[in-house]
C-alpha cells in the first residue's frame, strides 16, 4: 500500500486537519461498516492530490460537498448511471452521478458530537455545480471500512484503485485483483480505463 511513504504521508495528514506536526496525534473520522452503522475509525494517511477541478453537490436533504468528479460516493444498490446502465458497485465516483441519484449521508450531521448517533439516510442529489479549481486530498481509512463521512456524505478515497493498479503494474507476471464481490465489475473498468489490459472478472459458476 502506498501508505509505506510515511514521512509524505504523515506530513500531509496534519496539514490536511491544520495541525502542527506530531507523531503522537491520532486523527479519527467517522467510517460507516456494511450495516450503515457509525463508528469512529482512524486515519491512515492523508495524500495531496494538487489542484483539481471541484464541484458542489447538493441534496434534497440539505446536504452539501465540494469533490472532484474521480471522488466516490455510497450509493444504495441499483444505482443508474448517465448512460442508462444499472450501477453494481456500491461506490461510484461524482462524474458516473447526476441530478436524482441516490447517494447515502447521514441525517442531521451537521455537529460531530452528535453524528455517531445521526441515522444514515438515503438523499437524492438536487444539483452539481462547478466552483472551480482547488487544492484536493485523499484519506486512506482503517480497514475493514474504507469510507469515511464527508459533510454528512459516505465517501471513499478516490485514488485508492488507481495506485492499486499502478503498484501491480510495476512488477512482471500476472496481475490478480481482491475485492468484494459488488465491487468486480467497476474495478474491471478502472483496470480497462488507465491501462491497455482487458480484465477478466470471476464470477460465480450460478453467473455464468
Amino acid at each position: 500500500e502506498v501508505v509505506d511513504k510515511g514521512y509524505l504521508a504523515l506530513s500531509e495528514l496534519h496539514l490536511f486537519f491544520g495541525q502542527e506536526e506530531n507523531s503522537e496525534v491520532t486523527f479519527q473520522l467517522l467510517s460507516v461498516d456494511d450495516e450503515n452503522k457509525q463508528f469512529w475509525n482512524t486515519v491512515k494517511a492523508t495524500y495531496s492530490k494538487g489542484l483539481k477541478d471541484v464541484y458542489l453537490v447538493r441534496t434534497d436533504g440539505g446536504h452539501l460537498i465540494e469533490a472532484t468528479l474521480d471522488h466516490q460516493f455510497k450509493i444504495p444498490a441499483k444505482t443508474v448511471a448517465k448512460d442508462g446502465r444499472e450501477v453494481e458497485d456500491t461506490y461510484v465516483p461524482l462524474r458516473q452521478l447526476n441530478v436524482e441519484s441516490e447517494v447515502f449521508a447521514l441525517k442531521g450531521a451537521t455537529q460531530v458530537d452528535i453524528a455517531l448517533d445521526c441515522k444514515v439516510i438515503v438523499s437524492k442529489i438536487w444539483g452539481i455545480s462547478y466552483t472551480g479549481k482547488k487544492d484536493t486530498y485523499d484519506l486512506l481509512m482503517e480497514n475493514p471500512c474504507n469510507n469515511y463521512v464527508a459533510e454528512g456524505f459516505v465517501v471513499h478515497n478516490s485514488g485508492k484503485t488507481l495506485t492499486g493498479i499502478v503498484a501491480g503494474l510495476s512488477v512482471e507476471g500476472p496481475m490478480v485483483i481482491v475485492t468484494r464481490a459488488a465491487s468486480r465489475i467497476q474495478y474491471a473498468r478502472e483496470v480497462e480505463k488507465f491501462t491497455y489490459l482487458k480484465a477478466y472478472i470471476v464470477r460465480p459458476s450460478s453467473a455464468l
